[in-house]
């Protein structure tokens, strides 16, 4: 079920309006409806039939703040496949925490080997789950004919940093060594997620690159956290990083900040799409005029009239289907 018209995707598909900013020439994606200055009238229009209401007060604990956080996360869509996804089920131990790896794959005839995308879902490392990326995973696996992996890793407060941060290198290390079992190709394996997820993908592809390991060809960020040490633009810590991490130092370490990293060169060449009404849109177009700066291949897109976490709206707004499109065209062209 689609809430908007072929027209629309079709305008996100085939504009070709850029703007060069401080020398970074960035794509932007417009809908038929879309008029500079004002938010999309398709996002305008979503209203997210699941959504709770607004606590009352102030919460009383670092507790109950994280629960309100993770109660508000999240948003309705839909599945908009044509045709029958497998899904399936396998969990790792990693540290002695289980780590969650749902696969979708098209059923088909034809055993050769398909792309493999890696997903990391968002939500500020202590919230989000693999349920509310489902659908556009699996919209993703029949775009691309491709083996997709969706993670669950552990949240933070419970399991702080480096906890995710190893369980996913853990988990795309087994998948990299299971390549044949599971019918992909190891040298077509992109990885990519949604804000705390893009900032996920950005570090294991700093880890990818500094261990020698090149298990990821590329890389495909949305609206990603480049920059724990700013919340808004400005300096101080991001509210979601003060539960991620143990202690604040850790946010300049480039595995929580691939910003801060003191040399990008060699990075799997990468895709970062930003919306133009999210505060980490300044953060991820930046991260992309430092990758192009440091020789990595990498293409910056800007959703006008978006706001953060759009992938999410799968079938209310199109920007979330056209976002899955690129990530497809990616994976076909690895």
């Amino acid at each position: 079920m689609r809430k908007y018209s072929e027209t629309a995707l079709k305008a996100l598909a085939e504009g070709r309006d850029t703007v060069t900013e401080e020398g970074m020439e960035i794509l932007l994606k417009k809908t038929d409806r879309t008029v500079e200055g004002n938010a999309d009238p398709y996002e305008a229009a979503y209203k997210n039939p699941d959504a709770p209401g607004q606590p009352a007060g102030k919460p009383a604990s670092p507790e109950e703040a994280v629960a309100g956080i993770r109660d508000r996360f999240g948003c309705h869509n839909y599945n908009l496949n044509g045709r029958e996804i497998y899904t399936e089920y396998e969990s790792l131990c990693v540290e002695g925490r289980r780590v969650g790896l749902w696969r979708y794959y098209l059923r088909r005839r034809d055993e050769s080997p398909r792309p493999c995308l890696f997903y990391i879902h968002g939500g500020g490392w202590v919230a989000g789950s693999v349920y509310t990326v489902e659908n556009p995973c699996r919209l993703i696996a029949e775009l691309a004919d491709a083996v997709v992996f969706n993670i669950d890793y552990s949240l933070a407060p419970e399991a702080k940093y480096p906890a995710a941060f190893n369980e996913l290198w853990e988990a795309l290390r087994h998948i990299y060594a299971n390549a044949d079992t599971y019918g992909i190709d190891r040298g077509r394996i992109l990885a990519a997620g949604d804000s705390a997820g893009g900032n996920l993908t950005a570090a294991l592809a700093l880890r990818d690159r500094d261990e020698g390991t090149r298990m990821i060809a590329g890389q495909f960020m949305l609206y990603p956290v480049t920059d724990a040490g700013k919340k808004n633009g400005k300096e101080g810590p991001d509210e979601m990083a003060g539960f991620y991490v143990s202690d604040l130092s850790q946010i300049r370490d480039p595995y929580v900040s691939p910003a801060l990293a003191e040399d990008l060169t060699g990075l799997a060449p990468a895709v970062i799409a930003t919306a133009e009404y999210d505060d980490l849109r300044i953060q991820g177009e930046s991260y992309g005029r430092q990758l192009a700066d440091a020789g990595v291949p990498v293409q910056v897109m800007r959703y006008v009239g978006c706001y953060h976490a759009f992938l999410d709206r799968l079938g209310y707004v199109p920007q979330s289907e056209d976002v899955c499109r690129e990530i497809a065209a990616r994976l076909r062209a690895l």
